[in-house]
């Protein structure tokens, strides 16, 4: 498998069919591939470990990574600064024509977890790309804890 970074959106699919999106890679995001063998690969994104499949007709939009990947360690004080500037980007996203697309992380057609996926990400903060990933992936901030609430 060989790194590449992505020079433009592509769709990933949950089958080797390719009838069905299973997510999408937005420009800049790193991708692990092997050289394409068929009409579609099995590839990764590198930041979600979210895997599906790529038609060859997509490699195009690939390129070499420029160095290894390194995930960006965000800290909770960072993360509470651009709080505003992820909210901002969710609202302007709302206000553009679009269409719930599953699957979809690109603008302008997202699903619920990849628009916030989309809107983290426009601050640098990667998130898991399903929903039940992400939960498991944050802290509440400002949520008693069960003990709290309980006592």
């Amino acid at each position: 498998m060989q790194l590449y970074q992505l020079t433009a959106p592509v769709n990933l699919y949950d089958a080797p069919t390719g009838d069905r999106l299973a997510t999408q890679g937005a420009t800049g995001r790193f991708l692990w591939a092997p050289s394409p063998t068929a009409e579609r690969t099995y590839v990764q994104l590198a930041e979600d470990e979210y895997w599906g499949w790529l038609d060859a007709r997509e490699y195009c939009h690939l390129t070499p990574a420029p160095q290894p990947y390194q995930p960006i360690a965000r800290d909770r004080a960072y993360i509470e600064a651009v709080l505003e500037d992820v909210i901002a980007f969710c609202l302007a996203a709302q206000q553009v024509p679009h269409e719930y697309l599953w699957g979809g992380t690109v603008a302008p057609n997202y699903d619920c977890s990849g628009l916030m996926q989309a809107s983290f990400a426009s601050q640098g903060i990667w998130l898991p790309r399903d929903a039940y990933q992400q939960e498991a992936f944050t802290t509440p901030v400002g949520s008693p804890s069960i003990e709290e609430t309980l006592s």
